[in-house]
């Protein structure tokens, strides 16, 4: 599990969760660069996370979390958590192209942001269904994986 050597950004999401691993189909896809890592929530990386940030979200009860977290590493160690729609944020700002246009939601009042975030994830198994397990990454995607 080693990361990038100067900068790293993970992207902690619901492994089991349609929906979470739709968006990280997308991420995987247009990440040309590779600039992006994953890691379930319902793994030891994100739990190495918590250790050092308890106020992180638990998964819930069948191992969900409502809310994404993407974390950057710096090239001197320092690390940024984002939360919620910030993370959505903050991992397409990493794409090539326009994508990272999409920052400019960030104008949008984060009550606002966060509050249609919140009821698309409390609602998105209902919406979108469940995984029994969590994703397993392709060989192509192996090294894109921390768990």
């Amino acid at each position: 599990m080693a990361a990038p050597s100067d900068r790293s950004v993970v992207v902690y999401f619901d492994g089991v969760c349609n929906l979470c691993n739709g968006f990280v189909d997308f991420l995987v896809r247009r990440d040309r660069a590779r600039r992006l890592r994953y890691a379930p929530q319902q793994g030891p990386t994100y739990a190495a996370l918590r250790v050092r940030h308890p106020e992180l979200p638990l998964p819930e009860s069948g191992g969900r979390s409502t809310e994404n977290v993407v974390t950057v590493v710096t090239e001197n160690g320092g690390e940024r958590i984002y939360h919620a729609s910030d993370a959505v944020r903050a991992a397409l700002a990493e794409l090539p192209g326009g994508w990272g246009l999409l920052r400019l939601f960030g104008i949008v009042p984060r009550f606002l942001r966060d509050g249609v975030y919140k009821v698309i994830a409390r609602n998105r198994y209902k919406l979108f269904g469940k995984r029994e397990t969590c994703r397993l990454p392709s060989p192509e995607e192996k090294a894109l994986f921390w768990d």
